[in-house]
């Protein structure tokens, strides 16, 4: 059985990238689950995984963390780097969706094993890694994880983040597109990859519900040319659908709080959360190199205008419009 589970990072910020993260796996071949009964649950990943992975940063065995990014990272000021969690993990997963231990460098790096292969908007040099955890911890974390998906027989072959910079978003934006559609989008590419990569599986997409919205069912039809279609549940907290797809069985789930649910939602969001905030990192060292003692920023709404403020009376200089780096909406 095929899993997706796609997540966004970074929906409601000024500034910095938009990142979808998406993690596809597969389950042996004796698992079955009846895609067609409104009570199903896809196979829970964290029991077939349970001695490689958790729920919760502190495990007396080392297992790796995966679980909604927004619980795993710590807060600013914490005695622990905020990404001390989720870093470790993406590190790992990142490592062995490629069969290997081999922990990324640097960040250029590490979104290049995220099929992440647009250039950094800034002349910066990159974040060299980990930032917050020890390499040899990751790489251990990666030999266990590696070594419970064979016991089990799951497979996670691919761990994926599309980052969009505020250029590439405000020009989606300028044709009249609304910032959630752009989230679609980049959520059905994923799954049409997946689906495209391993034939004739019967499926199980899961999404986090998309901007609060109810019904997905026409521009599933379209996005994913599927027939036969049948509608689950349509209520406040879940959207699942039946459909099918190159004849085989494809459950597409929308739910609140799906990260709770679906450990490769989890895991999703979790490499686009570590994207997006070294990706901050990076883009904090740039400008403070350009304009020392600048204070740093996460990018969020109230504390982005203050770095911008900021840094107004220095856009001469830097060469760089603000509007180049400010989302529109």
């Amino acid at each position: 059985m095929l899993l997706l589970g796609v997540d966004e990072a970074g929906y409601g910020p000024l500034l910095g990238p938009l990142c979808v993260g998406a993690s596809v796996w597969t389950v042996g071949e004796g698992t079955t689950v009846d895609l067609a009964d409104p009570g199903a649950m896809p196979p829970n990943l964290w029991t077939l995984l349970r001695t490689a992975v958790c729920r919760t940063g502190k495990d007396a065995r080392g297992r790796l963390p995966i679980a909604d990014s927004k619980k795993l990272k710590l807060a600013k000021g914490s005695i622990q780097h905020p990404l001390t969690h989720l870093e470790r993990t993406v590190l790992a997963c990142a490592a062995a969706a490629h069969g290997s231990t081999a922990i990324a460098p640097d960040d250029d790096a590490l979104r290049v094993m995220l099929g992440d292969r647009e250039a950094f908007p800034h002349d910066e040099p990159p974040v060299a890694l980990p930032v917050a955890t020890d390499r040899a911890l990751a790489t251990i974390g990666a030999g266990q994880f590696m070594r419970a998906c064979t016991k089990a027989g799951v497979v996670l072959h691919a761990l994926r983040c599309v980052r969009h910079e505020p250029a590439a978003l405000n020009a989606h934006l300028a044709t009249g597109a609304l910032k959630p559609n752009l989230t679609f989008l980049t959520a059905m590419q994923a799954a049409r990859d997946a689906l495209a990569a391993h034939p004739g599986r019967p499926a199980w997409l899961a999404f986090d519900r998309q901007g609060g919205r109810m019904r997905y069912l026409d521009d599933l039809m379209r996005s994913l040319d599927a027939r036969s279609p049948r509608v689950i549940v349509e209520d406040d907290e879940h959207s699942h659908y039946l459909l099918t797809i190159d004849d085989r069985p494809v459950r597409v789930s929308f739910d609140v709080g799906a990260e709770s649910m679906h450990l490769p939602i989890a895991l999703a969001s979790m490499a686009a959360k570590t994207v997006r905030e070294v990706c901050m990192e990076r883009l904090n060292r740039f400008f403070t190199r350009q304009v020392p003692g600048l204070a740093p920023t996460a990018g969020y709404v109230q504390d982005g205008r203050r770095w911008l403020a900021d840094l107004a009376p220095h856009w001469e200089s830097l060469g760089i419009r603000e509007t180049d780096l400010v989302r529109r909406g």
